[in-house]
């Protein structure tokens, strides 16, 4: 198996399976293209006419500075903002006390023991920026709700009776459920190199993200310290890497094959991640081939890293 590397001193994989069978899929009748501007609110949700229109609206976000805030209407607040308003404080006080309190369906636990690591339980920014801040969304006549552990989903139609009881419990009668994954792609691994004094670690990440109505690969590289409880993000001077690769995509047997290439860059900050745009539609993508990059980070005004990685 070829292996993906990366390293350093210094997600979300949705699968269609669940408790309840089957999966709900938006009418096929609503796919239309759609832009930023046909977006509604619904009762503090956001409600795109199809999953066309989502992935639309998605790519023209993509690359914004400030996904959290893309949204210029009122009576909608982010997921992402929620996330980037938690101060380090509040990560510190679950890192070293295993208590989330008010954060417990923003943050996750991931891993075991002492390679335990502290995460947004939605982790791709872009599905983040268009989920609201309890992380529900609306897709034709489907209502959503992404959790830690697995998707909940509910045909609404015009009937925002039944979205209102949804949005106060995803566990209503009528959900289905998918089950929610976090994962690397299948063929890349990581392998982590610590400092000298193994409290410090740069993780460099491709991840696959597939719910119901949206799918993605993130390129991801962050840079994290060991506390009493695993491990968490912590800030570097600076972050940047440049990838390029191939991804394969099997849909009915069929195997298409696109290339992919770009960079990131960041001060003062926890983590980088460049969204490969081109990845859409529930067949997501399997396989990863010729992929290499290049990761420079600097920590303090002092010490610099720059770290080929390549598969083996």
């Amino acid at each position: 198996m070829k292996k993906l590397l990366l390293l350093l001193v210094g997600g979300v994989f949705f699968l269609s399976c669940g408790d309840k069978e089957g999966k709900i899929s938006p009418s096929p009748d609503a796919e239309r293209v759609g832009s930023i501007n046909d977006v509604e609110v619904v009762n503090g949700v956001l409600k795109f006419s199809s999953k066309t229109h989502l992935n639309s609206v998605v790519k023209e976000i993509a690359n914004q500075k400030d996904m959290s805030n893309w949204y210029a209407g009122s009576g909608f607040t982010s997921l992402l903002k929620r996330q980037n308003a938690i101060t380090t404080a509040q990560y510190d006080k679950i890192a070293e006390t295993g208590e989330f309190g008010e954060l417990s369906d923003v943050a996750i636990f991931r891993g075991s023991g002492e390679n335990k690591i502290l995460e947004k339980i939605v982790d791709d920014p872009r599905l983040a920026a268009i989920l609201n801040a309890k992380g529900y969304i609306i897709v034709s006549d489907t209502a959503y709700h992404i959790g830690a552990e697995r998707a909940s989903a509910i045909k609404i139609g015009q009937d925002y009776g039944i979205l209102k009881e949804f949005l106060t419990n995803y566990n209503m009668a009528g959900v289905k459920y998918s089950k929610v994954i976090n994962e690397q792609l299948g063929n890349a691994r990581v392998q982590d190199y610590q400092n000298t004094d193994g409290n410090r670690r740069i993780i460099g990440e491709f991840k696959r993200h597939l719910a119901p109505f949206y799918s993605s690969l993130v390129v991801k590289v962050s840079y994290k310290k060991k506390n009493v409880i695993g491990w968490s993000g912590t800030a570097a001077d600076h972050l940047s890497f440049t990838t390029s690769g191939t991804y394969e995509k099997n849909e009915a047997g069929f195997i298409s094959r696109s290339p992919f290439s770009g960079s990131r860059s960041g001060n003062n900050v926890e983590e980088i991640s460049m969204f490969v745009v081109e990845v859409y539609g529930p067949a997501g993508l399997s396989w990863l081939s010729d992929c290499r990059a290049n990761m420079y980070c600097q920590v303090t005004p002092s010490k610099l890293y720059n770290v080929d990685f390549y598969p083996e």
